[in-house]
């Protein structure tokens, strides 16, 4: 490490000051001006997600359950959510909008900051550790994590565990380990795994190749990584496990092929926007999301796409040569399916299996990128720096070539701006080989250039609309009963050739248009923010009964399609306009935007017999026609139950609170109360007090049976593994206090020996 690796806090006061003021600047509508996120999967799970961690955290509960998507999934245990995530605190800051607002701009911040943080650590200037933290605020990749949530909150982390492992490394101290597993606890915790995996990997070969000295010998670092891994996953045992026993109940425990796993993988093509952003300024007028990226921009500046092709030539450090093999390493796996040999690598990795965007893996080409600048920077402004000429000049030449390799191939007026900062770059590094400008003007000035390529680049990456979109409720629901009762809603088409997934935004001349239309439309997932329940939904680990329901609908006719919506609990259908489409004005619907069913189910009601059968049986009965839930309950496991001859009973009541339901009955006879709620393992149920099976019914609802009276039932969901993974998380943090106090223990007695010493 050099000089500069620990300067003063008032070498830092600057530089710092100024990586606040542009990310105050940056998101100034979202923080001062009442604007909020909306792009993407902020409307399909940021905001609502969010908002009903807030809304179930105000009551005093962890959000295990989310009974307002698909009649009710787990929550806590899907670990994107991350539901257990301590920085979910800044939710209360303010109203819901400015506390999400804020949650997203703290994690950006933080990235900024250690970013800046470790390249100091590393010795590198103040001016070049600040332009490496803008080109991590304003690259392309890291904006575009705004809109896909966790993996913003794990992301971020990076940084900092690199920072405190390599700190541990050269000054070995309790502190420091700590720390590291804290960060890596919080990256867990953040809800991306995928974002885990190769931030640790990123981590190890960082330690192995870049700590000096003695401890770059690659046992200790495997050793300090793998132990602060271990220890870190065995303190969120209590998210990972039910985290564990959920995925193996979700279709991503089946064998998924090849073509799945790397359906969305980086196109050669888009390389080109290494070397020139993409035109932002009409991003929100293109009439489809499916023509916008994953990653909406990996344009990470000229800075780092000069400094990859420099490395080479210009700088020699073993830093540089690092980082610019982790990029490579990083491009080769992001191309995933257009990679013949990752696709061979696939089916026998499965680590690879994880990752069903390989264009995931760009975290590390993005990285690589952030570091490279700061780098760059000092190795082309040192003072005596004319010995870097020559090589200089063959980089330029070969970088100029690529962009205009990239001008021609592309067509791309945008390329004007990369080829103006290049030159600016030249031109700069020109006049201090040639002793025409001190070094330290020739960074100040390079940082300049730095913001402005960026800003102008990205200034409109990141799209803001006014908060009243999830403040105001949609215009349909005036149409609603208020409250509503415990009712679920459907939203779309129910026609067979109009049918869209949900995963997609309603048709609009662009997308600002499609994405005001998702609200005002009522969709799952943003809906349930308005206090709206669904049969449908849309979830980012999709479980085997979700998928099931779904295929089953889809599949089935306009008719039938009704018919699983009312044995859903759904009362109304909300469509805007024409959604409704061809089909179901043909069955005497019109064209409205609010239809109610007549025939639909309650929440809860009873049944006086049962049928037993296998499941493919009775899932196909349940939705016959000829079928009638209210006199028949379909089970597929045995249970002790007598059939009265007369039977007669009502539901009295029914109350929700968070991981539970509260039902009241009356009947005479026996029967059972058929809670149309998912059956989902976890769920128990307690009848007067007392522990009740709780059956399935109807393949994917709850049964209870219950004799003559009076009854109270409650039910109540625990996440499978979390009581274990609550004990081992439990037994680890003893076993870390107790080692504290035995290293204090053992160390007092030889202090106060010494101090009592005579010379």
């Amino acid at each position: 490490m050099g000089k500069n690796a620990n300067p003063g806090f008032r070498q830092h006061a600057l530089p710092l000051t100024l990586l606040s003021v542009v990310l105050a600047w940056y998101f100034l509508p979202v923080l001062f001006l009442g604007h909020t996120f909306f792009f993407r999967d902020v409307m399909k799970f940021g905001l609502p997600e969010k908002w009903f961690q807030l809304h179930t955290y105000m009551q005093g509960a962890i959000p295990y359950w989310n009974p307002s998507i698909f009649n009710g999934v787990p929550f806590m245990p899907l670990l994107h959510p991350n539901a257990a995530y301590p920085l979910n605190v800044l939710l209360f800051a303010g109203d819901f909008p400015y506390g999400y607002n804020l949650f997203v701009v703290v994690h950006h911040a933080i990235l900024v900051f250690s970013v800046y943080a470790v390249m100091r650590f590393w010795g590198v200037s103040a001016v070049a550790a600040t332009a490496s933290a803008l080109v991590a605020g304003l690259g392309g990749y890291f904006l575009s994590l705004v809109s896909l949530g966790n993996q913003l909150v794990s992301t971020v982390w990076t940084p900092l565990v690199l920072l405190a492992v390599q700190k541990y490394l050269l000054r070995p101290h309790w502190g420091w380990l700590t720390v590291a597993v804290g960060f890596v606890v919080l990256q867990i915790l953040g809800g991306s795994p995928e974002s885990c995996v190769m931030s640790t990997l990123m981590v190890y070969f960082a330690a192995v190749f870049l700590t000096p000295g003695r401890a770059a010998h690659w046992k200790r670092p495997t050793l300090v990584v793998a132990g602060v891994s271990l220890t870190a996953i065995a303190l969120t045992a209590f998210q990972l496990l039910p985290t564990y026993r959920t995925i193996q109940r979700s279709v991503r425990a089946w064998d998924l092929d090849t073509a799945f796993n790397t359906k969305w993988s980086l196109e050669p093509e888009a390389l080109r926007h290494l070397f020139a952003a993409r035109d932002f300024d009409r991003f929100m007028t293109a009439s489809s999301l499916e023509a916008v990226p994953y990653f909406p921009s990996l344009y990470m500046g000229i800075l780092p796409a000069l400094a990859l092709v420099s490395a080479a030539v210009l700088i020699r450090r073993k830093e540089v040569i690092f980082w610019t093999a982790v990029f490579f390493v990083g491009l080769f796996f992001a191309l995933g399916g257009n990679n013949p040999v990752y696709n061979f690598l696939l089916p026998f990795n499965p680590l690879l299996q994880m990752f069903r965007y390989p264009e995931k893996f760009f975290f590390l080409c993005a990285f690589a990128m952030t570091f490279l600048s700061g780098y760059f920077i000092d190795s082309l402004f040192q003072k005596r720096a004319r010995h870097r000429l020559s090589p200089f000049i063959l980089a330029c030449l070969i970088f100029g070539s690529v962009l205009a390799g990239v001008a021609v191939y592309a067509h791309d007026d945008h390329i004007a701006l990369s080829a103006g900062v290049f030159a600016t770059v030249v031109v700069l590094a020109g006049m201090v080989f040639t002793g025409r400008m001190e070094p330290r003007w020739g960074r100040a000035l390079l940082l300049l250039v730095v913001f402005a390529d960026l800003w102008i680049a990205h200034s409109r990456l990141v799209p803001f609309i006014d908060q009243r979109l999830i403040t105001q409720p949609p215009e349909v629901m005036a149409g609603l009963p208020e409250p509503p009762p415990p009712y679920r809603v459907y939203t779309g088409a129910l026609d067979r050739e109009r049918f869209r997934s949900k995963n997609l935004f309603p048709k609009a001349p662009n997308l600002v248009l499609s994405h005001i239309l998702e609200k005002e439309t009522a969709s799952p997932n943003l809906g349930t923010v308005f206090g709206l329940e669904y049969a449908d939904g849309l979830m980012a680990i999709e479980l085997e009964n979700v998928w099931l329901w779904t295929q089953v609908f889809r599949k089935s006719s306009f008719d039938k399609k009704q018919r699983i919506l009312e044995r859903s609990n759904v009362r109304y259908w909300i469509a805007g306009g024409d959604l409704f489409g061809r089909e179901s004005a043909s069955h005497g619907f019109g064209s409205g935007s609010i239809r109610e069913f007549e025939n639909v189910l309650p929440r809860a009601f009873m049944v006086p017999a049962m049928r037993l059968g296998p499941e493919i049986k009775l899932l196909n009965t349940y939705f016959a026609e000829d079928f009638d839930p209210r006199k028949e309950v379909l089970l597929d496991q045995p249970v002790d139950f007598e059939p009265s001859e007369r039977f007669e009973g009502a539901v009295q009541s029914i109350e929700y609170s968070p991981n539970h339901v509260t039902v009241r009955t009356r009947q005479e006879g026996n029967g059972f109360l058929v809670l149309l709620d998912s059956y989902f393992p976890g769920w128990t149920v307690r009848v007067n007090g007392k522990p009740a099976p709780l059956l399935r019914a109807n393949h994917f609802f709850r049964a209870v049976p219950l004799k003559s009276g009076m009854h109270l039932l409650h039910f109540r969901y625990v996440p499978e593994g979390l009581v274990v993974g609550q004990a081992v998380t439990f037994l680890v943090i003893v076993a870390g206090f107790v080692l504290s106090l035995v290293r204090t223990f053992l160390r007092l007695p030889v202090n106060r020996w010494d101090s009592l010493k005579t010379p």
